[in-house]
């Protein structure tokens, strides 16, 4: 049973890896290299973003489900995947300077961005930074709630406490246990040992300091950016994290939600065929202007 779990990951790990399109990369701040992918030549870009501690590769059941109608864009975060490392800090205003790398690099004029997880608090961000270019944000297991802004000496204390807890533990044996200890016994156990697997081996300092920093965004600049992106709908496809849909509406937010029975932080992996349905299908009315009409 065990060599048949192992040779399914390995199988899985050469499906996402194995048929790469070439990447390509682009200098962000501070000098970073980061690493991106283009598929497709459609008129639309559908700009990916991924979780912590994830990677472009992701996205693949998207990117090959789309990639015959639309430009799509996979990028790797600085620390994550093929791009840079090297960074003082990984904060989430960084890693849309990232993505904005990108977008620039590639002439973009109009786009649609999809994060997912962590990647929901960047593309806010690169929406905030590209109003004018933003058509839609689909968020994907990641808007839920709107937090109460903390003030600097709790955010300080946080930070403080969770850089504690951190040093404490030895983070690719704690990063896997905690991934797998995130799954329905109804998940598919060896895309739960792939992710659990791959995440953890994402360097340390830039794992550390990702999720650290991201609840201090979540807690500070994420309300306040809510509300600057009041005119751009925003779709949210999710499993796990059911928001509020009438606190976001009433927050001023053009927001719509779409729940999966999917037991699986992962829904874009663990059930490709149901989520790029309802993905393609709320993508064609962002894109026909016919949403929240």
């Amino acid at each position: 049973m065990k060599r048949t779990v192992l040779l399914t990951i390995f199988l899985y790990f050469l499906f996402i890896h194995g048929f790469s399109q070439q990447t390509e990369f682009v200098k962000s701040a501070n000098g970073v290299n980061i690493a991106y992918q283009v598929y497709g030549n459609g008129n639309i870009p559908l700009v990916f973003v991924h979780g912590w501690c994830c990677d472009k590769s992701y996205w693949k059941e998207q990117t090959s489900y789309l990639k015959n109608r639309y430009k799509i864009v996979a990028i790797d975060l600085a620390g994550h995947g093929e791009s840079g490392l090297g960074r003082k800090s990984y904060t989430i205003p960084m890693f849309a300077k990232d993505v904005s790398a990108v977008i620039n690099k590639l002439g973009l004029d109009k786009f649609i961005i999809i994060g997912h997880s962590m990647g929901v608090n960047v593309i806010l961000e690169v929406a905030v930074n590209n109003l004018d270019k933003t058509l839609g944000i689909f968020s994907i297991d990641g808007y839920f709630e709107i937090p109460k802004v903390k003030t600097a000496d709790e955010l300080e204390a946080y930070d403080k406490e969770q850089r504690i807890e951190w040093s404490k533990r030895n983070f690719q044996p704690y990063v896997y246990d905690w991934v797998k200890s995130w799954y329905h016994p109804k998940s598919d156990s060896a895309l739960i040992d792939y992710i659990a697997m791959d995440m953890s081996k994402n360097d340390p300092f830039a794992g550390v300091d990702a999720i650290v920093t991201m609840m201090q965004y979540y807690y500070k600049d994420y309300p306040n950016s809510l509300k600057l992106i009041k005119d751009i709908p925003v779709i949210n496809i999710e499993s796990t994290l059911k928001p509020n849909v009438e606190e976001f509406r009433n927050y001023g937010v053009n927001f719509q939600n779409f729940h999966m029975e999917e037991p699986s932080h992962f829904l874009q992996m663990s059930n490709p065929v149901e989520f790029n349905k309802i993905f393609s299908e709320q993508l064609d009315k962002v894109l026909k202007s016919e949403i929240f009409q």
